[in-house]
């Protein structure tokens, strides 16, 4: 059972109606001009993103009124949207939707997106660290009470595939699988 990781390499070409930095939480409308890459959560267990400090500062993590970062199954709408300045050299490394099943929640994954730019190109290359597609992930027994139920990775990612790719209602997310309390 090998690992599903991969790396995307991504090219963000000018946009000539990009919304603003400060654009609210929901995904714009047409006429309200266009993202790079809407809000979400990363789906593995780590991200590792290289992007260059020299162009669009466009990654951005949405926090919530108290500057926490917030989740994919945010309800705080009264949060703000937070640039990401890239560091010369330096990699940045994003919390996925299984780290914080495996972490009991002690790890979150923060929803972000993708800015883009009314001039000038982005490029950047996430590398996507995920589990095999049979693994079951679940929080680790020295985490504590587990918070969620299993998880089936293959499962999971075709379903979250499903909802970038497909209109097929609203995208499965990890909040799904918390336990129910009694």
């Amino acid at each position: 059972n090998a690992h599903t990781s991969y790396l995307r390499l991504n090219h963000y070409p000018p946009c000539p109606r990009p919304v603003t930095s400060d654009f609210p939480l929901r995904a714009p409308r047409e006429d309200e001009g266009f993202l790079a890459i809407n809000r979400h959560t990363d789906a593995g267990l780590l991200t590792i993103l290289r992007q260059k400090h020299d162009e669009p500062n466009s990654l951005q993590l949405y926090t919530d009124k108290k500057g926490k970062k917030s989740l994919g199954d945010i309800t705080d709408v009264e949060g703000k949207w937070v640039n990401i300045h890239p560091v010369s050299g330096a990699f940045t490394i994003n919390i996925g939707d299984m780290m914080q099943v495996v972490s009991n929640d002690r790890y979150r994954a923060p929803l972000h997106r993708v800015l883009a730019d009314k001039a000038r190109h982005r490029y950047s290359a996430p590398y996507f660290f995920n589990p095999p597609y049979s693994v079951d992930c679940t929080p680790l027994p020295t985490m504590g009470n587990a918070v969620y139920d299993p998880i089936n990775w293959g499962e999971f990612r075709r379903r979250r595939f499903e909802g970038d790719f497909a209109d097929v209602g609203i995208e499965v997310q990890i909040a799904q699988y918390k336990k129910v309390k009694a």
